[in-house]
């Protein structure tokens, strides 16, 4: 797989965009012929466009990660987040403790799908049965945090900024890594892990969507819209920037970004392994997936403001008190 920026002679990377880009117009002008229906009536529905119960959640699906999901819902809520739809699959840990709070609040919507290769059907459900709630819905993982630059930590603020137009930003993963940690090591997630990958590194998107305007999805990183598909810059793309091609280039992570801590620990990647994927069947993780993604070139501070407060609010819970006592 291509990590880093291939060095080519101008024309030949204009002459390769070129295809790339051409193959995705033909790829559109398919999607668009097959919801044509679907696309006129979003456009006549789009006069109501502000009428939302919530500015942005989150749809993500999770397995057996009741020791991680309060971090990161906690994260989320501090930085604008609303609500979260989870998709619980095939879990058989203490999750249901865990989420009870927060779906008695109203903070959480809880979705079982036991089904296998779940990970598209299930965001297609949420987008299709409580999309119109939200004015944007971000699809995430819940080893991914959602990431402001500088002192900013207001998301809906931030997407603001886009041209009404806009249906879909993409956001860069920034990919950390283990920290040198071999075993799992008491405190958050976000704490224990502050080395990730140079700025050049190549690697993945995710999305925040419009689900108003939303068509379908073929892949967990993009959806089809009616509309712009945009990245941080306000470029806008027609096709999803695979990472894999002769053409890729990081993405943009100056004004927001996800952290992508795939990694975490080798005891963590192994346990996490062991769960399998919610969309694909017999997949598994190797060892050499882990040495790919253990990237540890420099140390980060983003988050450290909002660590703290994390940091506050969990400090008389059950969870810091086991990891207290563990340490």
């Amino acid at each position: 797989m291509v990590r880093k920026k291939v060095e080519m002679p101008k024309i030949e990377r204009a002459i390769r965009t070129a295809a790339f880009n051409v193959r995705g117009y033909v790829q559109r002008g398919i999607i668009e012929l097959r919801f044509r229906n679907k696309i006129r009536n979003i456009k006549v529905a789009s006069a109501n466009e502000d009428d939302f119960e919530y500015e942005i959640s989150i749809v993500a699906i999770f397995k057996n990660e009741a020791e991680y999901i309060q971090e990161w819902i906690e994260y989320h809520r501090l930085i604008g987040i609303e609500h979260f739809y989870l998709v619980n699959n095939n879990s058989t840990d203490n999750y249901k403790d865990v989420l009870t709070p927060y779906v008695d609040n109203g903070i959480v919507t809880l979705i079982d799908m036991p089904e296998q290769n779940v990970k598209i059907p299930a965001y297609e459900y949420v987008i299709t049965h409580f999309g119109r709630q939200n004015k944007w819905l971000a699809i995430i993982d819940i080893d991914e945090f959602i990431v402001l630059s500088g002192d900013r930590r207001d998301l809906p603020a931030f997407l603001k900024r886009f041209d009404s137009s806009v249906s879909q930003l993409l956001i860069g993963w920034m990919v950390f890594g283990s920290s040198g940690q071999e075993k799992k090591l008491p405190g958050l997630v976000s704490d224990r892990f502050r080395m990730h990958a140079s700025d050049d590194f190549i690697a993945d998107y995710k999305a925040i969507i419009k689900p108003k305007k939303f068509l379908s999805m073929t892949i967990p990183h993009w959806a089809n819209v009616v509309g712009d598909t945009v990245d941080e810059t306000g470029k806008k793309y027609i096709r999803y920037p695979k990472n894999n091609t002769k053409i890729a280039v990081p993405a943009p992570k100056n004004e927001i970004r996800i952290n992508h801590y795939y990694s975490k620990s080798v005891e963590e990647f192994i346990a996490k392994s062991n769960r399998g994927f919610a969309d694909h069947i017999g997949l598994e993780r190797s060892m050499q997936n882990f040495y790919e993604h253990d990237q540890n070139i420099e140390s980060d501070g983003r988050m450290d403001s909002l660590i703290t407060e994390l940091k506050d609010k969990f400090q008389n819970s059950d969870l810091i008190a086991r990891r207290r006592d563990e340490i």
